[in-house]
């Protein structure tokens, strides 16, 4: 097997684990007050067009996606998460679910309006090839939406008491991952593939939250 398949699987088998209790252990983990936060973000958010969604999980948040979306595609890298969320989403005619690795995705290039990166960004080895994968599939003038949990702006014991419900319940972290992603970082690795920066914020949440928008450059066609 070569070298970025046994990663890949790696990493299916890591979020797979999780698939059938993935919302209630994210409860539990940041917290019913900012995943409502999270919530109330990406619901105020209307006309999205062609929507591509990485790291869908097993489709919580792709609801509010699907009512505000000409079309939705939601992808991951898990079968089983993939497969809750079929479940999840089979009321809607405009969702399709598929497997898709965010850091190469295999769409083509400039077929959708909008992309949507949840609690992703700060999990992936390397998150600039998720946004430059982003900035290639969107249509000039298309949008990227991206929100992460992150430790920045909590107080030492806060980020100890997160830390340890992650470990209960999920396990230890990825190896790459990032959990104090700040909106300056984020922002910095999102122009510099070409996007402009729309609004980059902490939401108002226990635990910390960024919230980032951007539009990738050029004029609708």
């Amino acid at each position: 097997m070569a070298r970025g398949s046994s990663v890949g699987a790696r990493k299916e088998r890591h979020w797979s684990r999780f698939a059938d209790e993935y919302r209630q252990k994210g409860l539990y983990v940041v917290g019913a007050e900012t995943v409502q936060a999270m919530v109330e973000v990406l619901s105020a958010e209307r006309e999205l067009g062609d929507v591509l969604e990485f790291g869908c999980g097993p489709g919580h948040f792709s609801v509010l996606l699907a009512a505000r979306a000409s079309s939705l595609t939601c992808t991951d890298l898990s079968d089983e998460m993939l497969a809750a969320a079929r479940q999840h989403l089979g009321s809607f005619p405009n969702v399709t679910v598929q497997k898709a690795d965010c850091m190469d995705c295999g769409f083509a290039p400039e077929c959708f309006d909008t992309v949507v990166v949840v609690n992703v960004i700060h999990v992936v080895e390397q998150p600039s090839l998720a946004i430059a994968e982003s900035y290639r599939v969107l249509r000039p003038g298309g949008r990227l939406i991206a929100m992460d949990v992150t430790s920045v702006g909590m107080s030492w014991l806060e980020r100890s008491k997160l830390g340890l419900r992650y470990l209960r319940t999920l396990g230890a972290p990825p190896k790459h991952g990032d959990s104090s992603l700040s909106p300056q970082r984020l922002c910095e690795w999102v122009e510099s593939v070409g996007f402009r920066v729309d609004r980059a914020e902490m939401l108002d949440s226990p635990t910390g939250c960024v919230y980032l928008t951007a539009t990738r450059s050029g004029s609708p066609a």
